[in-house]
């Protein structure tokens, strides 16, 4: 029940500063405009649907729908890359982010808004030490395997995410294309966790998966800067919650950045 209760405590707090945030912004821009125009709370939808590029379109269109990947880190608490038993190879390390639905709200013409939807994030975290973590401890511990080698080993963690996006876009050329900067947080569900264990034994390959919370943080909420042109989309995301709870593991506050590799 404390672990509700604390959670609602934050989330709480989130929306109260984005709207001491936003709130302004949407005023200021809402009397700026003729009322026979104003589309602030005019919802569009784009649901894998392929958005116009006719020049007379007014809707605000953001950029967050679509298939993101890029690669995974965290920093300890004293800011620095995590080299204890949990370091990770960058570059094996990747996350995938299915943004399957998009909402919009225009702000001002179809150039300013806020952008929201709906995501599944999958962060996989590949180990550099040949370790097996132990999911019936507390905190967090492990043992290092001196049989096995693995060929992968990997730890992953699944989120239900839902991103708050304050976007702006500047027109560039004559076919109507635009650069576009967004900034904003998001946040979400821990809804699966498991390990992932590739070795040979013998040459025949064996495969071993671990399904546990690995008493990692329920839910996450973190900061996002995303930037692109045209069909390139770049995204940073950086989380202000540890991947494990107080106590539970060593604190270490993930990272990624990436490219969308479809836009929906």
């Amino acid at each position: 029940m404390y672990i509700f209760v604390k959670i609602y405590s934050r989330m709480r707090k989130i929306i109260y500063l984005l709207l001491n945030i936003l709130l302004p912004a949407i005023l200021c821009f809402s009397q700026e405009q003729d009322t026979s125009k104003l589309n602030l709370f005019k919802r569009t939808n784009n649901f894998f649907k392929e958005r116009e590029s006719d020049k007379k379109d007014l809707n605000y269109h953001g950029n967050w729908a679509g298939l993101e990947v890029g690669f995974n880190n965290y920093i300890n608490g004293a800011g620095k890359i995590e080299e204890g038993f949990l370091e990770i190879l960058p570059w094996k390390s990747r996350s995938v982010s299915i943004n399957f639905s998009e909402y919009n709200i225009g702000l001002y013409k179809n150039r300013i808004g806020i952008t929201t939807g709906t995501a599944l994030e999958i962060n996989n975290y590949n180990f550099k030490k040949n370790i097996t973590l132990l999911a019936d401890t507390s905190p967090l511990n492990y043992y290092t395997d001196t049989i096995h080698n693995f060929i992968k080993n990997k730890f992953s963690v699944v989120y239900l995410s839902l991103p708050l996006l304050f976007e702006f876009q500047f027109p560039v050329g004559k076919k109507n294309k635009r650069i576009f900067f967004s900034v904003g947080a998001i946040g979400g569900l821990a809804i699966d966790a498991y390990t992932h264990q590739i070795f040979k034994e013998k040459d025949k390959e064996y495969k071993n998966r671990v399904r546990e919370q690995f008493l990692i943080l329920p839910y996450h909420y973190g900061v996002t800067f995303r930037l692109g042109y045209s069909f390139i989309r770049l995204f940073a995301n950086y989380e202000l919650t540890p991947l494990f709870g107080e106590n539970d593991g060593p604190e270490l506050y993930p990272f990624s950045a990436g490219v969308a590799l479809i836009a929906f």
